[in-house]
């Protein structure tokens, strides 16, 4: 039911709060986020590639806890380190929210996108039934 609800919202907002475990304090930490959703996947791109805090993060702990509209869902990220497939979740970033936007770059140059360091890195949450 909590990813129904969750689902729901998601449709009448374009950003969502994202709740991560501090990799060295064990704190909960939130972050507002943007996100593209494509089927039962949601892609998060962080604004500062695999130097975000957030993304560090994940790496450490996948276990994450999405918010929206009043709704929870716990989930799984996935870091994404394919260079094509950060390539295509950047142009769906482009694509929902605007060009323009600073974030939404991608060093094209590299052959691969490693995890630690970075140009730029994604997540991708699939649901987990949690």
């Amino acid at each position: 039911m909590a990813r129904e609800a969750f689902t729901k919202a998601l449709k009448s907002t374009n950003e969502i709060e994202l709740t991560v475990t501090g990799r060295e304090s064990g704190r909960a930490i939130p972050n507002p986020v943007w996100f593209v959703q494509e089927g039962e996947t949601l892609y998060l791109l962080p604004v500062r590639g695999s130097d975000g805090d957030w993304y560090k993060n994940v790496l450490k702990n996948p276990t994450i806890t999405l918010a929206a509209q009043g709704t929870q869902w716990t989930a799984t990220a996935t870091p994404i380190k394919d260079a094509a497939k950060i390539h295509d979740v950047v142009e769906k970033f482009r694509a929902k929210h605007g060009a323009r936007r600073r974030q939404f770059s991608v060093d094209d140059r590299r052959d691969r996108v490693e995890a630690v360091g970075a140009k730029t890195s994604s997540a991708l949450v699939r649901p987990d039934d949690r």
